[in-house]
């Protein structure tokens, strides 16, 4: 398991394209895992998916599966 120590030692990242005040996550790779959080309140419980299934994900919201 990835401990809350772990996490806040990792690099995380946001996309380019978001805006200030938008809704946006960030993404850190941390030992084959991906882990994601709301950009602006860190506090939030943290989603850890391992890499295979976070590609799957990037391409289902690409696909516009999760469009709201």
């Amino acid at each position: 398991m990835i401990s809350h120590g772990e996490l806040d030692r990792v690099t995380w990242r946001k996309s380019t394209r978001s805006e200030a005040g938008s809704s946006c996550v960030s993404v850190a790779v941390i030992r084959g895992f991906a882990a994601i959080r709301d950009s602006k309140d860190r506090g939030r419980r943290t989603v850890i998916l391992g890499v295979p299934a976070f590609r799957e994900l990037v391409q289902a919201i690409k696909d516009g599966d999760h469009d709201m």
